[in-house]
């Protein structure tokens, strides 16, 4: 197949282009690299040379019409581009918009005028519900965002479900895979996702500013008192999930939600000790003896998240499969190699 992924060159993008290439797909990748980096893609390049596959780049914005118009067909899309921070969203409501939300009735209008069969997007778990009412959160639980990051989110999810729904009932749109006007959706709430490539700057960013701060001997800083939590998921298993909710796409018609995490929450404090612990194994001759500086929790951000992932597991078959500790050192190992090369 040919699958486009939009924010192709971030961090959870890349990871995807990765595997779609490892699976045996060409890969068109559309990101205007205000978060992505070039050397995300070098893998995926070299994967894609060795296996007689195209990798194309297209450096433009979402928000850009002309871009759509110009764009090949392609049989499925992976929409992984997003501003991504809730501070900055909170900071910046207008640029937050734009960048979530301007694109969506161009890349729609992209999907119904090439017949594409399969559109996949990364929500946020740890964003759409808010508060939520209940601990482990489910997909059935009413979502609340206390950011406009979370709002842009879960505009889309409602935008999107309503629009296949309409051309579903004009039968321009179909739910049988022999149609060639099939189609169907899916929508993974990640939990905070970590792992390599991620930017100190993005949402869910606590790993990898641990590690740099640390490394570069800086205080770290934890908004709140160390007790606020988030479900932490490794960007592999997220990866996962998303092979796993295109195989079962390709099979019938989803047009559903799913929760994608962990099922477990751990406090910041928990997160900076993982983090030094694994640092001392990696960097023996480092002093790793500095305290975290505490400061007030910014607007925007929840005291907990805590997602229920049973939906994921009986609809989609899939379940994660790296513990925190195991994903930190991971993420460790790999931000080490990326200082020797």
């Amino acid at each position: 197949m040919q699958i486009l992924v939009t924010g192709g060159a971030g961090f959870i993008g890349s990871h995807l282009v990765d595997a779609l290439i490892q699976l045996g797909h060409s890969v068109l990748v559309v990101d205007d690299f205000s978060n992505g980096n070039e050397s995300n893609l070098a893998h995926a390049k070299a994967l894609a040379a060795k296996s007689g596959l195209t990798l194309r780049t297209v450096r433009a914005s979402l928000a850009d019409p002309s871009m759509w118009s110009s764009l090949e067909k392609c049989d499925a899309v992976f929409h992984a581009a997003s501003q991504n921070s809730v501070v900055g969203s909170v900071r910046n409501p207008e640029q937050d918009f734009q960048a979530n939300i301007d694109p969506v009735p161009f890349l729609l209008k992209y999907v119904r005028s090439k017949k594409v069969r399969y559109l996949m997007m990364a929500s946020s778990g740890g964003t759409v519900y808010g508060d939520a009412p209940y601990y482990p959160t489910d997909e059935r639980a009413l979502i609340k965002p206390l950011s406009p990051h979370g709002v842009t989110k879960a505009f889309f999810e409602l935008y999107l479900s309503a629009w296949t729904s309409s051309l579903k009932a004009q039968k321009e749109l179909s739910d049988d895979l022999r149609n060639e006007n099939y189609f169907s959706w899916a929508s993974l709430r990640l939990g905070n996702t970590y792992g390599p490539r991620q930017s100190p700057s993005g949402e869910g960013s606590v790993v990898p500013c641990f590690i740099e701060d640390l490394v570069n001997a800086r205080v770290p800083v934890i908004y709140g008192d160390g007790s606020k939590s988030r479900d932490y998921i490794y960007v592999g298993d997220v990866v996962a999930a998303f092979m796993r909710t295109f195989e079962e796409i390709q099979k019938l018609a989803l047009d559903d939600i799913f929760n994608i995490a962990t099922g477990r929450e751990t406090k910041d404090i928990e997160v900076f000790n993982e983090v030094i612990g694994a640092l001392r194994t990696q960097f023996p001759t480092h002093k790793f003896d500095v305290k975290p500086r505490l400061e007030a929790k910014r607007p925007g951000e929840v005291t907990r998240s805590l997602l229920d992932i049973n939906k994921a597991a009986s609809q989609i078959s899939w379940e994660p499969q790296v513990p925190f500790k195991e994903g930190v050192r991971l993420t460790v190992d790999a931000y080490a190699k990326s200082q020797v090369s």
